[in-house]
Formats: structure tokens, sequence, C-alpha cells
């Protein structure tokens, strides 16, 4: 079988790419031991509301845009306190904290739901006292002018979570208990997205992981429940804002400790899942933008965090802090990127610090196309790679590290089988990023897109063209084998005169593929075969089709011949043309009758199709590879049938 790949490779220079991190645009320090102003909390957690910054440490905080403290509220519980960082803001600026209190009358832990104005005012408070028995707030979300909390009741050792819904007057109108009947509930979140659905999750056992959705009426919309590979008690979760959820846990294999990070889709089904190989308190600092990426706290031996790709996972970028011990959380939003944490070393009495990070421009990128265009490959093959390449727009400069998103954009109706070796990734330092391409089985055109999210809008996609063909052996009637035997019983050569047979021979063996009681064979032998049978075989030199019948024992019919005409009934190419598509759409070879080369016909058999284009395989040459039916000097005159039996 042959296989020919038309591959064409630009080399650039490597010397200059750009990285695609964002940059920091401020820090602020701020707090220290014995202050209003402090961190002591686990663990502390970030957002921002318009342009306001919240921090909710063992203090809540809130600075303007810059960076600039606006006011700090303590929660008015001493010592006996502890926080689990989790609040909530509603659209008029008022804060909802959920605090831990510990009751030493009872030896048990209390929640409580804290409300605070935009100036930092108390205006309200709920305990949550459920039964005398150790109960935790887990978390506060704010969905469609209502407070709902989570509430684990016995935490760690209990076997019920509740969620209650309130008004913003702190009143109770609505809730609902899950129940786990033989397991008790770890830790546990709680988030909304901007569609009106309710999210919770948890660890159960330190085993199973869940995700569980509502409306906005506690009625349960799904329940999305994992085993994972071993896990201790903790998972972590975050909203994503368009619909979906994150839910990170943690995991033991035998090659040690890993956070694997799933993404569930709004309705309850898990779309991918990554290890993430990063240490410190990765599993709670996390955050999803608008559009759905991801970003998680990643500390190892400073603070850091990085960015993935909603659509599956991938990296975009890694930020290292070089100034930062440990980042506490993130928050992502249009603006960039907020991060808060411990420095690496106090300015003055100031331990901990609030900073801005701006995405790098979208519109400095181009998108082109660096290898792998119109290729010719076998069904069910694997392509070359295709490969594009990222520039500095109006240069030829490579850009690093810039996503590139690849789909199959096209492909043949009813094709099966077409798939990608991946979805997604970052161009490398030659600014370059490729995708295989597995065809399917129909013999027709592909299309593979990449997109670059990055690039501007006019030069952020390049559509790659990839054309399926039959596999065939591709017989050449000038092959050395039989080039000077004798054609039929005449004075010709199969040489000169073979390419009707060449055809045939080739595909007859197509079909020995699919049915091995047909005996394969070469153009020599199926010459021999068909000048045995006289007339049957040969009439005046010419190929009798149906003799193909009596070669394959009637298990190859010849269907019919059809050739251009201009009288009643009229023929066109047009019409022609449509019967090779549907014929190679159903995976069979057609004979081509054309004007020749230097003879009034010649035979080629077309294994597929490129656009207006077929894949031929043709006798007479070893450079024709694509066929134009309407092309003035070979233009199409014929065609000629063949099926398999039933």
């Amino acid at each position: 079988m042959f296989k020919i790949i038309i591959l064409i490779l630009t080399l650039f220079n490597i010397t200059n790419y750009v990285y695609c991190a964002p940059d920091i645009k401020w820090r602020k320090s701020f707090g220290g031991y014995g202050s209003d102003t402090c961190l002591w909390s686990y663990p502390a957690s970030l957002k921002k509301i318009g342009d306001n910054i919240y921090i909710y440490g063992c203090n809540l905080m809130k600075f303007d845009k810059e960076g600039n403290k606006l006011w700090s509220a303590d929660y008015g519980f001493g010592d006996y306190h502890w926080e689990k960082g989790e609040f909530a803001i509603d659209n008029s600026g008022n804060v909802y904290v959920g605090v831990n209190v510990y009751d030493s009358s009872k030896n048990i832990n209390i929640p409580y739901l804290m409300k605070y104005g935009a100036n930092g005012s108390l205006l309200g408070k709920i305990k949550f006292d459920i039964n005398d028995y150790e109960s935790y707030m887990e978390g506060v979300t704010y969905l469609g002018e209502s407070i709902y909390v989570l509430i684990n009741k016995g935490a760690y050792v209990g076997k019920e979570i509740e969620i209650k819904k309130l008004d913003l007057n702190l009143n109770e109108n609505k809730r609902a208990v899950e129940v786990f009947t033989s397991d008790f509930v770890g830790q546990c979140d709680i988030g909304s997205d901007k569609e009106g659905r309710v999210y919770i999750s948890g660890s159960i056992s330190g085993r199973d992981i869940f995700v569980y959705s509502y409306d906005g009426e506690l009625n349960s919309l799904f329940k999305f429940i994992k085993d994972p590979i071993s896990s201790k008690m903790y998972a972590s979760g975050e909203a994503v804002k368009n619909g979906g959820y994150y839910l990170v846990n943690n995991e033991i294999t035998q090659d040690g400790q890993y956070f694997n990070l799933h993404k569930i889709s709004d309705s309850g089904e898990e779309v991918w899942n990554k290890f993430l190989i990063y240490g410190g308190k990765d599993l709670y600092g996390h955050s999803a933008d608008e559009t759905g990426n991801y970003y998680g706290v990643a500390n190892t031996d400073s603070g850091g965090f990085y960015k993935l790709s909603g659509l599956d996972g991938a990296q975009e970028y890694f930020v290292k802090d070089e100034n930062s011990s440990m980042i506490e959380d993130i928050y992502a939003d249009k603006d960039g990127i907020y991060s808060f944490g411990w420095l690496k070393e106090s300015i003055g009495e100031e331990y901990f610090y609030l900073s801005f990070y701006a995405e790098a421009e979208k519109s400095k990128y181009a998108i082109n196309k660096a290898a792998g265009d119109n290729q010719i490959v076998e069904v069910n093959a694997m392509t070359e790679p295709m490969v594009s390449f990222v520039t500095i727009s109006g240069t030829t400069n490579p850009a690093h590290n810039i996503p590139v998103d690849f789909t199959v954009s096209n492909y043949p109706f009813n094709s099966t089988g077409q798939m990608l070796t991946k979805i997604s990734e970052t161009t490398d330092a030659n600014g370059l990023a490729d995708v295989r391409l597995r065809l399917g089985n129909i013999p027709a055109e592909y299309n593979m897109t990449a997109v670059c999210q990055s690039c501007m809008p006019e030069q952020n996609s390049v559509t790659f063209t990839c054309c399926g063909k039959l596999p065939n052996d591709d017989f050449k009637q000038f092959d050395v084998r039989w080039a000077t035997v004798a054609y039929t019983n005449k004075d010709n050569t199969i040489s000169a005169a073979g390419c009707a047979i060449s055809s045939l021979a080739t595909l007859i063996n197509y079909y020995s593929e699919y049915d091995n009681t047909i005996s394969s064979t070469t153009p020599k032998e199926l010459n021999e075969y068909l000048t045995g049978l006289g007339r049957r075989g040969y009439e005046r030199g010419n190929v009798k089709w149906n003799s193909i019948e009596t070669f394959s024992n009637n298990k190859i019919r010849f269907v019919d011949l059809i050739d251009v005409s201009t009288v009643s009934p009229v023929v066109t190419i047009s019409d022609l043309m449509e019967k090779i598509d549907d014929e190679l759409l159903s995976k069979r070879p057609v004979v081509l009758r054309i004007r020749g080369y230097e003879s009034p016909t010649h035979f080629i058999l077309a294994v597929g199709k490129c656009n207006e284009r077929y894949v031929i395989s043709d006798p007479g040459s070893n450079i024709r590879i694509l066929y134009n039916p309407n092309g003035t000097e070979h233009s199409l005159l014929g065609i000629r049938r063949f099926r398999l039996t039933q």
C-alpha cells in the first residue's frame, strides 16, 4: 500500500520569543502581629466585587481597586473562633461572613453568619445552634437576592450536611438536607453561578468526592460522585461563573501525593480531570474567570499560581513570586488576577501583601501555518504533524507559551473515527504548536482548525486540509515486471496499453482485503487470465468490464458503464461527479475514463476526494496524485462502477 504526504516545512529564527504570562502592576503590604489586619486563618480567602477587594482572614478587610485598605472589621468573639475563609457579597456591597465559634459551656463548635455593611459596620448575625451537637459553617454564597449557607452537622464525624436559604435580613426560608447513610462527610464547599444554580462539594469518609447541584429553590439538579484512586479527607471546590464547577482533591499514589482537578459541567458530567503536581496550600487557593479558565495556587519554595484552559485543562502559564513565601488565595476576573499572602521578608512590621497582575494583551499575536497542510493520507490512518506558528504580530518573531486550541472543523458526512491527538497546546520556544489527525473511514476531505484566542481577531485561526484515500496498491503499467509483456494477443504491450487492466488489478486487490476468497492479482496476471478467456476477456483490444465477475467468482459485480453524452439521455461531467462522490462515500473506488495524455482515452482509478478534485491511482504516472475532472486537457469522459456482491 502507498502513502503520500505533501509536507512543507518553514524554519524560523528562534532567538526572540515572548511568554504569555501576566505582568505584576502593583503590590501593597499590610498587617502584622497584633494588628487589626491579619491572616491568622486557615484558609483565608479573597473576593472582588466591582472596584472593591475583600480579604477574609481573622478579620474582614476591604480595599479599593489599587490595594489601599479602606477598613477592617473584627468579628467580636475574641480568641474563641476560627474561620474557614468563606464569605459572600451582595449587590449593595454588604458582606456575609461565616464564622465558627467555640462554646466552652458545651465544649462544641457553633456556626454563625455575620452581616456587615459596605462601611464595615455590623448589621446583624444569626446563630445556627443545631441540637446541641458540634456543627461547622462550611461556606456562604449569594444568588438572586438570597444567601445560601452550608453547614456540616457533626462535622468530620457526622453524616449530614444542610443548605439553608436566607433572605438578606438573615431570615431562613428554605433548607435542604443531604444524608450520607454509611459515611461521615469531610470538609465541604458551596458556590453558585450566574445561571441560578447552587453547587456544594466535598469528600465522603476521605474516599469519595462529590458535587451536588440545585436550583435557587434547592431542588436537586444533579449528583456527581466519584471514587478517586486514593484520597485523604480533603477536597475543595470553585463554581464557574458561566456554569459548571471545579473540584480539586488530594490523592495518594505509589509515586506520591498529588492534587487532582476535575471540571464538572452544569449538567453533572465530568468534562476532564488533570493531576496537579504542586505543593503548599494548593487545595484551597483557586478561582475561575468569566470564560471558565481555572487559576490555582502553587506554593513550593516560594509563592506561585498557574492558569489552566477551561477547555481541556492545558496549562497556559505559571507565575512564580519570589517575594512571597506563600500565596493564600487568588481571584481572577476581566481586569486581571489578584493574589494575597505572606511576604518572604517583612516590610517593617507588615507581613502580608496584596498584588494585582494584568493579563498580557491579546492583540499582539498572529497564527500561521508552518507545516503539514494539504496531506493525502489513507482512511483511518494518522497524518504527519500539522504545525501552526504563532508570531508577534507584524514580525516573524515566534511567540512562546501561547495557547492554541485544535478542532476537527469539517469531515465527510457519516464519517466515523476521526480524532485529534490533542485538543490544546501552548507554543514552544520556536512559536510552534502541532497536532496530528487520525482520519475517519470515508475517503474525502477533512479540515483541522487551529485557533489562537490570544491573537488578533483577523489573524487568530488557520485551517489545514487533509484528504483521505482508500488503501490501494497503485499499480503502474510501466512497471519493469510486466512493462514489455504483450497486451492481449496483439502487438501492444502492457506499458503502452495496459491502463485499464492496471486500474482493475488495483481495484480487485482493494476488494480482496474485504473478502479473502477474492484472489489478489497484478496487471500481468490479470492480462494472462483475460487473454485466456478469449472474446469474453478482451474484445478488439478492449477489456470487457464484466469479465471481472468471472475472475472474482462473482464476488465483484460490474454495475454499469456511463459516458458523457450530449444526446438524450444527456450526461454531463457534473452528473458523473455526483455518482463518483456517492461511490467514494460508500468506500468504493471508481474507474474513470479520461482524455488521454498521448492517446484518445486513458483509464485511472479514483480512490478519494479532495475538494473538487479526486485522489487517483494513475497507472501511467508516478507524479499525478490529484485529478481535476473539469480540466480542459484531460477532461472526464466516463466512469465504470463495481461493487462487492452482497
